[in-house]
């Protein structure tokens, strides 16, 4: 499926639930473009809390990952105002962001992404962290 997708000229991603060991990606890392890490357990019920060892996984995939500096990390589920600006440091590239953030009743979503924006921006800037990451 990779290859087919690869050969339509679009980026192919794989995405990986919390449970799923990093060594799956070992025979695929030449192919993708982008691996999703799922930081919550997916289902239907919205505003999960984080999975604790979510952290650790970004840390590990991006030391796997040292090699293939194209290949993206985005995380999808449990993306807070807490724990967003945690998950860059330890090497996320893409946050999915969903109700813990943006899409909150009665609050704007403009607004709700320049919070979170400055938030992170804020956070790295103290850290002399210069990474430009996608929202």
């Amino acid at each position: 499926v990779i290859q087919s997708i690869r050969q339509s000229g679009i980026k192919a991603g794989v995405a990986l639930n919390s449970a799923t060991p990093l060594h799956v990606l070992d025979y695929i890392l030449d192919d993708v473009d982008l691996v999703i890490l799922m930081g919550i357990n997916p289902g239907v019920v919205v505003g999960r809390k984080l999975i604790p060892a979510t952290m650790q996984k970004i840390s590990d995939l991006k030391t796997k990952l040292a090699n293939y500096p194209d290949v993206m990390i985005q995380v999808d589920g449990g993306v807070t105002f807490e724990s967003a600006v945690e998950m860059i440091k330890c090497g996320a590239d893409m946050l999915v962001c969903g109700n813990s953030t943006i899409f909150k009743p009665g609050l704007k979503v403009d607004q709700q992404i320049r919070k979170l924006r400055k938030i992170i921006d804020k956070n790295l800037q103290r850290f002399n962290y210069g990474k430009n990451i996608k929202i």
